[in-house]
């Protein structure tokens, strides 16, 4: 969940200087993209970065609130998780615009992960990206939106990362990531009439509407709904 403030909507005081004692490993940087200079720093696992207008926050909200990203947010803990971000650094989540949405969950499968990559095949406005299956990873792309499936127990073990102690998988069984990004204009994508704001994201209408988007999206994916997965939900 990707996000930012608009300096000049921050209330007076606030600014990437009086946050920074919040914030490791703070240093000048240049971004390439916008041909700016710019202050780079870090808050628990997100990034953050200051250019002349704007602070930029790019993280995963469940590996700040769980200390892993392999745990599940639903609306209540998604909640709990965007207020204590906002409290630890005194800003209103009403100001902070959304830029990015990841919305995911984990399945059980009984064979290797990449065996059933070749079952899933065309989604219909989609393009299909072959390059990354031999590491794990399948894409579908579009030009504001992709889905992605990749063998989560695989990347904890590349990571070094345990499986949390509270997440029960069966014995011998795989996990199956699938993810649904919209990661250019969420709110246009979500058919809003104004810009889609921090406090909004655990709103009930749109929060049922991002999970709706990840489920149809994954069920337009060509045999997808055919495969024997069980979906696996974390004990919170």
């Amino acid at each position: 969940l990707n996000f930012y403030f608009l300096k000049d909507e921050l209330p007076f005081g606030k600014n990437f200087s009086s946050l920074q004692s919040h914030f490791s490993k703070v240093h000048r940087s240049y971004d390439d993209y916008r041909k700016q200079p710019c202050y780079v720093g870090y808050f628990h696992n997100y990034k953050v970065t200051s250019y002349t207008h704007e602070i930029k926050f790019e993280g995963s909200i469940a590996k700040y609130f769980f200390g892993n990203n392999i745990q599940t947010l639903n609306r209540s803990t998604l909640k709990d998780a965007i207020v204590k971000f906002c409290e630890e650094l005194n800003l209103n989540p009403k100001k902070a615009h959304v830029r990015r949405i990841d919305v995911s969950d984990n399945f059980e499968v009984q064979h290797p992960v990449a065996s059933y990559f070749p079952a899933l095949h065309y989604a219909r406005k989609y393009h299909r990206v072959n390059q990354y299956v031999d590491e794990g990873s399948l894409y579908y792309m579009q030009k504001n939106k992709k889905m992605l499936f990749y063998d989560k127990l695989k990347q904890l073990e590349d990571t070094n990362t345990l499986l949390p102690e509270n997440l029960q998988i069966s014995n011998g069984t795989n996990l199956l990531r699938y993810e649904f990004s919209i990661f250019k204009c969420p709110t246009g994508q979500l058919k809003l009439n104004v810009p889609l704001t921090l406090d909004m994201m655990y709103d009930e209408t749109i929060y049922n509407a991002l999970i709706d988007k990840w489920e149809s999206s994954f069920l337009n994916v060509g045999h997808a709904i055919m495969l024997p997965m069980k979906r696996n939900i974390p004990t919170k």
